[in-house]
């Protein structure tokens, strides 16, 4: 009978500290917040109950950890344009300098383009590579306002999200995510 009442004491206590608990030590990972709007995007649709009628709409979380050391800087020279193209530590600014080493812009692209998280909580740039536009798709950007007869840039994030960028201008055209 002790024996049963020291286990139940030692459970409600065990049980009260994880309550009171802070977050989990993630090892150096960053606690990234996922905007409304992106909740509301990425959230799976309510169930359907037996009956028919709507159940409960689940939740998505208002944070995701994301370890900071999958963003690495890079570089990428063009040898069609000799535009250097830097991708910061932080995996997602670009800077683009001249053969002069003059810069010619900074850039964010996935926050330009108001991206949403995809299979993780911050993608990051995973590559660069020159690329040409087809007729297709150049009438689309034409539609959007960017010029098809410049050079461009294909971007690859660790999402599997990807777009072209303009290496004139940093503006960037978001083509889809596998």
């Amino acid at each position: 009978m002790l024996t049963r009442i020291v286990a139940a004491i030692l459970t409600t206590l065990c049980l009260a500290e994880l309550g009171t608990a802070g977050p989990p030590n993630h090892n150096g990972w960053t606690r990234i917040t996922i905007t409304p709007k992106c909740r509301q995007i990425l959230a799976p649709p309510p169930f359907v109950n037996d009956d028919g009628t709507k159940g409960k709409q689940p939740r998505f979380p208002k944070y995701e950890w994301w370890n900071p050391a999958t963003a690495k800087p890079m570089t990428y020279k063009d040898s069609r344009t000799f535009i250097s193209f830097y991708v910061e530590s932080d995996g997602r600014h670009m800077a683009a300098m001249d053969p002069d080493g003059n810069l010619l812009w900074v850039r964010n692209p996935f926050e330009d383009q108001n991206l949403c998280p995809y299979r993780n909580a911050r993608p990051v740039i995973s590559s660069l590579a020159t690329t040409e536009i087809s007729s297709g798709m150049a009438d689309v950007m034409q539609s959007q306002g960017m010029s098809p007869s410049h050079k461009f840039l294909e971007i690859k994030f660790d999402s599997s999200q990807f777009g072209v960028l303009d290496e004139t201008t940093g503006d960037f055209f978001f083509a889809g995510q596998n």
